[in-house]
């Protein structure tokens, strides 16, 4: 998927210049920010920003929602999760299977 070549890790562990790994850091900077502006859906947050300035009061209904949902509690949440998944705990019904 990358338009440009990644530069390798130095294996043969001689030292290189300081000069040469920021541009190796550079080109792998250049190659990934490419790549996210080409398919922006891989990485989304990149846009955050400009979304927030367009919709300031978008987030305000997700986070309601989310402090609801949190406000159940986790004993809610743990009887949510084993009637979804159908799992019986083997304690508390004494070694009798349920029907």
């Amino acid at each position: 998927m990358a338009s440009a070549s990644l530069p390798r890790a130095n294996q043969s562990g001689t030292n290189q210049s300081p000069s040469d790994l920021l541009a190796a850091v550079q080109n792998t900077r250049d190659v990934i920010t490419t790549d996210l502006q080409k398919n922006p859906i891989l990485f989304r947050t990149a846009k955050y920003e400009d979304d927030f300035e367009q919709h300031p009061y978008a987030l305000i209904p997700g986070l309601l929602i989310m402090a609801l949902l949190v406000s159940l509690g986790a004993p809610f949440w743990n009887d949510i999760l084993k009637g979804m998944t159908g799992v019986n705990n083997s304690l508390n019904s004494n070694g009798k299977k349920s029907s």
